[in-house]
C-alpha cells in the first residue's frame, strides 16, 4: 500500500482493523448487558420456543454483527484508497496504470564534477533506481525525457524524438531498454530550462486519464533556472491537479567554484592582413570568493584563403599559440576584460580560441571566434579638390596611412562617384569621410543613407563651401535624416574668449582614449579658430538617444565640436571644423592622427559584427542561383576532430539558394559552397556554449519548495533515494469497495428489521 491518508506503518494499520472489528462486538456486548431479568409464568412458553429457534436467532445476530464491522473496515479501506497489484485483477476491478516520468536535466552545468563524479552520473544512476521501482511492480509504463531533446525538437530539428523512451511498458525486456537510453545520454550544449520540458510533460499527462503519474525531476536545482519559477509552478500544479504525484530529486551536493569564458570578441576594426588585430577576451567568476592567478591561452588558426576546384577533406588550418593572458584577480560574481594582439599573415577567414584551465564545469573553459581579415580595410575620401594645391582629402590620406602599417588603403573621389556608384560598390569601403562638401545630388544622398543603414559609417568635415540650407532641408531633415544636427552659421572664435580652458574639451568615449590615458594630454595645445554652429534652441533642448555630442568648443552655450548619430545599423559623425588648417591647428598635432584613426575604426564597427553565435541557435545562408550550385557540405571541427557532411540546400520564394543549420555543439563550422564554375567558397562560423549555465549557485531544498507555495513534491537527494512514491496504487478498488459498502449497508438494515431491532 503506498503512502496516503493514513500512515503506511503496518502497526498502524493493524490497529485501525482491530479497532474496526471490535468497536461494533464491543458495542453489541453493551447492549447485551443493559437487559432486565424478570421471572413470570408465561416465560416458560417463550424459552421453549426461544431454545427450538435460537440457532437460527444467533446466526441472523453474528450476520448483523459482522455487517456492522464490514461496514466500518470497507469505510476505512475506502479512504485509505487501498489497491491492487496485480493487472489482469486491477483491470477487472476498474484498476489504472502507473506511469513514471522521469524529467533528466542534461544542461552541462550537470557536468559539475567532485571525487564522487558528475551530477549527470548521480542523474544516472537514480535513473535505474526508478527503472527497478517501476520493474518491481504490475502494470507499470515508463518515459524518459531530457531537457534538451524538448528543446531541440522544438528548434525545428528534423526527425528529432522529444522522448529517448516513451510510455513504454516495463516488461522483462525494460532492463536492456534503460541500459541502451542510459548509453546514449551525455552533458547537452544547448541553453536548456525545466519550464518547456515541465510544460510537455503536464500537457500529456493531462491528456491521459487513464493513468496514475508519477514525475521526477532529475537536477542540480541551479539557482538561475529556479530563480522565476512561476511557470514551472503552473505546470506542477497541472500535473497534480490531474492526479500525479511529484519528486524532486537534487544531484548535487555542494557548490564549487567555476570560471568560464563569457567573450571572446574582436575589439579593433582594422581587420587587415599583415596587421596587428587587438581582441579582447571576458572571464567571469561565478563563485563567491576571489579567484586569484587566472591564465587564458591563446591560440590563432590560420586558414588557406585561396578558393580552388579541387581541396582534399582533410584541410587543417596553420595552428599558432599566442602568448597566454595572465589575470591577477577576479572579484567574487564579476567579469575582467583583457585585450591581447593577434597578427594574421595573410587574408582569409580565420579563427581564434581561448582556453581556461580545468575546474568544476569544463565546456564553458574554451571559446572560439571566426575573424575575416582583408588585405587591407578599405577607406573612402570624398571631396571636390581645388587645382593647384593640396587638399585636406590627400593630406587626411597620407595620414591614415603614412607608411603602410595602419592597414588601411584610402580611395580619393570627387562627389560624382557617390551620384553614380552602386551599393555593392560602396559597401566595400568600411568607412566613408566627406571634407567641405557644398552639396550632394539626391542620388549621392540615397546611397549614403543605404549605405549607412546596413552598418556604414560616415564622418561629415565642415568648411567654407558648406551649403547650411542643403544640410538642414536634405540630410539632417528634422532629425529625420543622415547629418546629426541642424546649422545655424559660421562662427569665429575670439581667441581671447575663455583662453585660460583648452579649445576641444572631449566626452569620455573610445576615439579620445590617446588624449584622455594622459594627465598633461597634447590636445590642451590645439587651437580652433573657425567652426558652424547649430541654432541655439537645439543647444539647450533634449535630444533623443540616437545623437550624442562627442566634444564640445571652449565658448559660451557648450558649442558642439563633434556630434555623432546612429542611423539604422551603421553611424554617422559630423566634425564642425575643417579636417585642414584652414579654420584650426588640429593637423599639426601630435594627437590628430590617433584620434582619426580610432574615429575611422569607431565608423566601421558596424561593418564587423561580434554577434556570439550560441548552441542551439540556427546559422541561415544565403546564395545566388547564378553562382552556386545546388550543393554543399559541411566540415565542423569539433573537439579536434574534423568530420564531413552533406548540408540541404533549398530554393526561396526567389529562387535563390537557403540552407539552414542547427548547431549542437561547440567549435567552428566550415561550410563548403561550389559554384557554377566549380571553385569552391568557405565560410567558417564559431558557435559558443551559453555562459548562462555556467552559474552553478544552488536554489536550495527551501527556495525550491517556498517557490512552489501551492505544489506538494517531494524532495530528496540522489544518496537517499529510496522512499515509496506519494501517489495512489496501480489500481484502485473504491469503485468496488463503494459498491460493496451500499450492499453491505441494504443487508444491515434487513437483518436488522429481522431481528425486531426496528419498531414499527
Amino acid at each position: 500500500m503506498f503512502e496516503n491518508l493514513f500512515s503506511g506503518s503496518a502497526q498502524v494499520w493493524t490497529g485501525l482493523i482491530a479497532a474496526g472489528i471490535s468497536l461494533p462486538l464491543l458495542i453489541h456486548l453493551i447492549n447485551m448487558m443493559r437487559h432486565k431479568r424478570i421471572k413470570w409464568a408465561a416465560m416458560e412458553f417463550l424459552l421453549k420456543s426461544h431454545r427450538k429457534h435460537r440457532n437460527w436467532v444467533w446466526l441472523k445476530q453474528l450476520l448483523l454483527l459482522l455487517s456492522r464491522m464490514a461496514l466500518l473496515l470497507l469505510a476505512l479501506f475506502m479512504l485509505a484508497q487501498v489497491g491492487c497489484e496485480n493487472d489482469r485483477i486491477s483491470r477487472l476491478l476498474g484498476g489504472t496504470k502507473t506511469h513514471h516520468y522521469v524529467l533528466l536535466d542534461d544542461s552541462f552545468s550537470m557536468g559539475d564534477r567532485n571525487e564522487s563524479g558528475r551530477a549527470l552520473d548521480r542523474a544516472l544512476s537514480t535513473l535505474g533506481a526508478i527503472s527497478a521501482r517501476a520493474k518491481s511492480r504490475q502494470n507499470q509504463f515508463f518515459s524518459l525525457y531530457r531537457y534538451s531533446q524538448t528543446a531541440e525538437a522544438d528548434a525545428g530539428i528534423p526527425e528529432m524524438k522529444v522522448a529517448d523512451i516513451d510510455n513504454l511498458i516495463v516488461d522483462t525486456n525494460f532492463d536492456r531498454t534503460i541500459e541502451t537510453a542510459k548509453s546514449g545520454i551525455s552533458l547537452s550544449q544547448s541553453a536548456t530550462t525545466v519550464e518547456r520540458i515541465a510544460e510537455h510533460v503536464a500537457d500529456i499527462i493531462q491528456s491521459r486519464s487513464d493513468e496514475n503519474a508519477i514525475v521526477y525531476l532529475l537536477s542540480d536545482f541551479r539557482e538561475k533556472d529556479w530563480n522565476n519559477s512561476d511557470a514551472v509552478r503552473k505546470s506542477l500544479k497541472q500535473i497534480e491537479a490531474s492526479g500525479g504525484a511529484i519528486e524532486l530529486i537534487s544531484c548535487v551536493e555542494s557548490e564549487h567554484k567555476n570560471l568560464s569564458i563569457e567573450r571572446l570578441s574582436v575589439a579593433g576594426n582594422v581587420r587587415a592582413a599583415q596587421t596587428p588585430l587587438m581582441m579582447e577576451v571576458t572571464i567571469r567568476n561565478h563563485s563567491d570568493s576571489v579567484a586569484r592567478q587566472v591564465q587564458v591561452d591563446i591560440e590563432s588558426r590560420q586558414y588557406d584563403a585561396v578558393d580552388r576546384t579541387t581541396r582534399s577533406e582533410n584541410v587543417s588550418p596553420e595552428i599558432k599559440s599566442l602568448p597566454t593572458v595572465f589575470i591577477d584577480s577576479i572579484d567574487a560574481g564579476q567579469a575582467v576584460t583583457q585585450s591581447f594582439p593577434v597578427f594574421f599573415g595573410q587574408a582569409g577567414h580565420h579563427a581564434v580560441v581561448a582556453t581556461l584551465g580545468n575546474d568544476a564545469v569544463e565546456t564553458d573553459n574554451q571559446r572560439f571566434c571566426d575573424v575575416s581579415v582583408s588585405t587591407s580595410a578599405n577607406v573612402l575620401l570624398v571631396e571636390n579638390p581645388t587645382a593647384g594645391q593640396a587638399s585636406a582629402g590627400q593630406i587626411f590620406s597620407i595620414l591614415l596611412n603614412p607608411v603602410g602599417t595602419t592597414g588601411l588603403e584610402t580611395t580619393l573621389v570627387g562627389e560624382r562617384f557617390l551620384r553614380d556608384c552602386t551599393a555593392e560598390q560602396l559597401g566595400q569601403f568600411d568607412s566613408v569621410f566627406l571634407f567641405d562638401i557644398e552639396a550632394l545630388s539626391e542620388s549621392a544622398v540615397s546611397n549614403l543613407e543605404s549605405y549607412v543603414n546596413a552598418g556604414g559609417g560616415i564622418a561629415f568635415f565642415a568648411g567654407p563651401s558648406v551649403n547650411l540650407n542643403f544640410y538642414n532641408d536634405i540630410l539632417f531633415k528634422d532629425g529625420k535624416g543622415l547629418f546629426p544636427l541642424p546649422l545655424d552659421k559660421i562662427h569665429e572664435i575670439d581667441e581671447s574668449e575663455q583662453r585660460e580652458i583648452a579649445d576641444i574639451q572631449p566626452v569620455d568615449h573610445p576615439i579620445f582614449a590617446p588624449a584622455l590615458s594622459v594627465k598633461n594630454s597634447l590636445l590642451n595645445l590645439v587651437q580652433i579658430n573657425t567652426v558652424i554652429k547649430p541654432p541655439l534652441e537645439w543647444v539647450v533642448q533634449p535630444r533623443e538617444d540616437t545623437t550624442k555630442v562627442l566634444a564640445t568648443v571652449r565658448g559660451s552655450q557648450n558649442t558642439p565640436l563633434m556630434v555623432q548619430k546612429r542611423f539604422g545599423d551603421g553611424k554617422s559623425v559630423a566634425i564642425l571644423t575643417t579636417a585642414g588648417p584652414a579654420w584650426n591647428n588640429w593637423l599639426r598635432n601630435a594627437t590628430y592622427l590617433p584620434i582619426m584613426l580610432f574615429l575611422q575604426n569607431d565608423l566601421a564597427s558596424g561593418r564587423h559584427s561580434n554577434h556570439s553565435r550560441l548552441v542551439g541557435e540556427p546559422i541561415e545562408y544565403q546564395r545566388s542561383k547564378r553562382d552556386f550550385q545546388a550543393k554543399a557540405t559541411l566540415h565542423p571541427e569539433l573537439e579536434g576532430e574534423r568530420t564531413v557532411e552533406p548540408i540541404d540546400v533549398t530554393k526561396d520564394e526567389s529562387g535563390d539558394l537557403a540552407s539552414t543549420l542547427l548547431p549542437l555543439s561547440a567549435g567552428v563550422y566550415e561550410t563548403w559552397w561550389y559554384r557554377v564554375d566549380g571553385t569552391i567558397v568557405t565560410d567558417r562560423k564559431a558557435v559558443n556554449v551559453d555562459t548562462r549555465e555556467s552559474n552553478l549557485k544552488i536554489a536550495g531544498k527551501m527556495n525550491v519548495l517556498n517557490r512552489l507555495s501551492d505544489v506538494s513534491p517531494n524532495w530528496t537527494t540522489w544518496d537517499k533515494f529510496n522512499p515509496e512514491p506519494k501517489i495512489k496504487p496501480a489500481s484502485i478498488l473504491n469503485r468496488l469497495l463503494f459498491c460493496l459498502l451500499i450492499a453491505v449497508i441494504i443487508g444491515e438494515q434487513i437483518l436488522a428489521y429481522a431481528t425486531n431491532y426496528h419498531h414499527r
